[in-house]
Order: structure tokens, then sequence, then C-alpha cells
């Protein structure tokens, strides 16, 4: 298994210096990224976040829903809050409740109730409402 992530990091690699669109670029990006977080590589996710920016491909919401909703463990609420402010820092990446949904997602795995009522009050507070699925997230 080891090796054929290997193999598929390389190939992305040779993806994001080809030709392709970038659309597409950035779509198997995101897959890697969701493979990578799930093992909770964070150095290597970190890593791949890197090596798409250096190659011009910005990663997107998605980039980060992907990263931020694999997030678990006893660090999983400090992990998904680091991606949920790297991606909003630059500014290309807006809080968008999807990416909120992927923070209460962790705030559920931790069984975090403080945690999670904290970020419901900064979904309101970016002036969007909590969905059914901000709801479902955290019950």
């Amino acid at each position: 298994p080891h090796q054929d992530l290997e193999q598929v990091e390389n190939l992305v690699d040779e993806l994001l210096a080809g030709e392709t669109a970038l659309e597409q670029r950035r779509q198997c990006c995101n897959l890697l990224l969701a493979v990578l977080a799930s093992s909770g590589d964070w150095s290597k996710v970190q890593d791949r976040l890197e090596r798409m920016r250096a190659a011009n491909v910005q990663p997107d919401a998605a980039s980060y829903c992907e990263i931020i909703s694999k997030s678990s463990g006893e660090d999983a609420i400090t992990t998904a809050e680091n991606f949920f402010a790297q991606a909003v820092s630059t500014g290309r990446v807006k809080p968008t409740l999807p990416l909120f949904n992927a923070v209460l997602k962790a705030c559920a795995k931790a069984a975090d109730v403080n945690a999670a009522e904290r970020w419901m009050m900064r979904i309101l507070s970016a002036g969007l409402s909590p969905s059914v699925i901000s709801y479902n997230t955290v019950l």
C-alpha cells in the first residue's frame, strides 16, 4: 500500500508539471489530499499543499474540505482549526458553509460539544446560517 501511494504521488507530480487543465490538476490533487488526510499524515498533506502552490494550482475550498473532514483522533479539532485558518488566511478561500461543516465534523468526532457550539457561533458571525447538514453533523 505504501508503494502504491508513492506511485500515485509521483503521478500527481507529473500531472502538476504537465499541460493538463488547471481544474483537472486541482481535482487530482484534492483526491490525493483526501487519501493523505485519511492516513493522518499531516506533514505530507502540508507538503502536498505546498507543491500545489508551487505549481500554481491554488488549493480551493474543496481542497480544504477534503482535508478538514478527515481530521480525527485526539487532535481532530486542532488539526481542523489549523487547516481552516490556513484556508481563509490567504483570502483566496472564503469561509463557506461546507468548510465550517467540515470543522463541525471534527468537533463531532472528538465529541466536543463546546467546540461545536463555538463553531456554530462562528458560522453565524460569518453571516451564514447553519444548515440541516450543520445540525446533523453535531448530533
